[in-house]
């Protein structure tokens, strides 16, 4: 492979070759395991963009929530931009917990109520003088990730009933992103608390806290 050089030129095309790379490593995980495990290929899809992204952790999520949502929107509009501007992405429910499972796009459902949880990395910081009341309004404002699947349980249309696997997976996603938002949980660490949190091995609300000790 030819050497890009050290100029403004060869910068680019470095930053050509990476994306190149990371384009290529998301194809190669979603060959491997999209519609088999889908839980694994949320995974590893995660832990390319760390790589990527390096530390950009806003660009980061709006990559990973137009890979699963079809929409880069940030922040507590990303549901809602999802159901009405997102596509469906082909993600399925391999992977996941018995808990999980029921046969539509179980990533979406997850990814929605996480994305929707997760304020860019700088809220706190520029909301600072509001306090302890800043951390209470993202706590506040992201249960309605959940409570947005409670709403179907009650509409006859079979279109769009809801089901309790539903609530389970957005109840896990908008634990998930609020912590990110408070920085109680960092986008590093995402891939990992997701293995654990919605693998096969049955884990309940919340347990995944106590065992990462977050």
């Amino acid at each position: 492979m030819d050497s890009c050089g050290t100029n403004e030129d060869g910068n680019d095309c470095l930053v050509y070759r990476k994306q190149t790379l990371f384009l290529r490593s998301l194809e190669a995980i979603n060959a491997k395991f999209k519609r088999t495990n889908d839980v694994k290929a949320m995974v590893q899809t995660i832990e390319a963009a760390v790589r990527y992204y390096n530390g950009n952790n806003d660009a980061m999520m709006m990559t990973l929530n137009d890979v699963f949502l079809g929409t880069p929107t940030l922040g507590p509009s990303s549901m809602w931009d999802a159901h009405k501007y997102g596509e469906d992405t082909g993600y399925e429910d391999g992977g996941f917990d018995n808990y999980s499972v029921d046969n539509s796009n179980q990533v979406r459902h997850f990814w929605a109520a996480l994305a929707n949880s997760t304020f860019r990395t700088n809220f706190l910081e520029e909301n600072a003088q509001y306090g302890i009341y800043s951390i209470v309004l993202v706590v506040l404002y992201t249960q309605g990730a959940a409570a947005h699947e409670i709403q179907p349980f009650f509409d006859s249309d079979p279109e769009t009933i809801g089901s309790y696997k539903d609530f389970y997976l957005s109840a896990i996603g908008n634990e998930i992103g609020m912590r990110i938002s408070i920085g109680v949980i960092q986008p590093n660490d995402l891939a990992n608390i997701i293995n654990v949190a919605i693998s096969p091995n049955p884990i309940f609300i919340y347990s995944y806290s106590i065992k990462l000790g977050y």
